[in-house]
């Protein structure tokens, strides 16, 4: 093959490329505060027949309200940044929850997984599937960020969100709701 053929296949590749990159999709972004996620022994546990109520986290620093995820899991886990962790005096050993009903030990201490949530009828539309890992652009006062190993979850409650920690907004300068765009490998989003 002729040089110039190369590289004009070459160059036609490059921008064909950047163009499919290019393609995105937008999505409002939000910060997400230390939350748990209950297994149903333990939401059981805590809250008795009623299944839902206050929560209460004690720490080496004191006693603090803390969110429950609507929906059960297997294993119970506390979702906390590591800022959070250690305002709240927690150890990677966890705490102990209070509810209404009784108290029970939550070992599993992580940082939430960053993740967006689209609709089944979003997926197909905009080129993902739920499962796949993508890529955020957050764009504000001047920075921009790009996080990677964002999961794309299947959902039926709410869709189009960007859900981060405390410490991925702080350091990007996200505002609540604020738009960012995701993206896949080249061939991703199609709108």
């Amino acid at each position: 093959m002729e040089k110039a053929v190369i590289e004009k296949n070459v160059t036609s590749a490059v921008f064909s490329t950047l163009a499919k990159w290019e393609k995105t999709c937008w999505v409002r972004a939000f910060e997400i505060p230390a939350h748990v996620h209950l297994s149903s022994r333990d939401r059981h546990t805590l809250f008795g027949e009623k299944r839902d109520g206050r929560l209460h986290i004690s720490t080496t620093k004191g006693v603090f309200p803390m969110k429950v995820a609507p929906h059960s899991v297997e294993i119970s886990r506390l979702d906390i940044s590591d800022t959070e962790k250690r305002r709240l005096g927690l150890s990677e050993e966890g705490g102990l929850l209070r509810g209404a009903a009784g108290e029970v030990t939550v070992s599993i201490v992580a940082p939430p997984q960053r993740h967006v949530h689209l609709s089944e009828e979003d997926l197909p539309l905009y080129g993902f599937f739920a499962g796949q890992r993508i890529f955020a652009k957050v764009e504000s006062d001047g920075r921009t960020m790009i996080f990677a190993n964002v999961l794309v979850k299947r959902s039926w409650g709410f869709s189009m969100e960007l859900h981060l920690d405390v410490d991925e907004s702080c350091a990007s300068g996200l505002k609540q709701g604020q738009s960012v765009k995701l993206f896949s490998e080249p061939g991703g989003c199609t709108r």
